[in-house]
């Protein structure tokens, strides 16, 4: 005589208890308009600074032409490695040379003193800054 086989027990798999996801709606704060429009053109981001400025407006004045450098016909481009934290300028450091230590000097020295970012622009950047004499 054969021993019947037991049948197996059915297997009951518990369906895993979902929670509802409830999307909240959102809402999306306006962002404030730069103070300077060279400054955050294109985001509408105070924090946003292009590589380049425009240099020559009230906020990036162009350097003045240092005495000395225009009496021996130095002409030149720096370019400015630029490090802002909290809208000051915090370090001016020689990217490229003009080939004039005057008017690199000159160029370095006026951001420096004289350059303006929003308050709570923080980041770095190159700029050219280019001497050149007209007829």
């Amino acid at each position: 005589l054969a021993t019947p086989k037991p049948t197996p027990a059915a297997v009951v798999q518990a369906t895993p208890h979902r929670t509802p996801v409830v999307h909240k709606p959102t809402t999306v704060a306006s962002k404030p308009k730069p103070i300077n429009p060279s400054v955050g053109t294109g985001t509408g981001d105070p924090n946003f600074a292009p590589s380049s400025l425009v240099v020559g407006n009230k906020d990036f004045p162009k350097p003045p032409y240092p005495t000395e450098a225009r009496m021996r016909h130095y002409q030149g481009v720096v370019v400015l490695a630029i490090r802002i934290a909290n809208g000051e300028v915090a370090d001016v450091s020689i990217q490229s040379s003009s080939g004039y230590g005057i008017l690199d000097e000159a160029a370095s020295h006026w951001v420096q003193m004289r350059w303006r970012f929003p308050k709570n622009l923080t980041r770095s950047l190159s700029q050219r800054v280019t001497f050149a004499l007209t007829s």
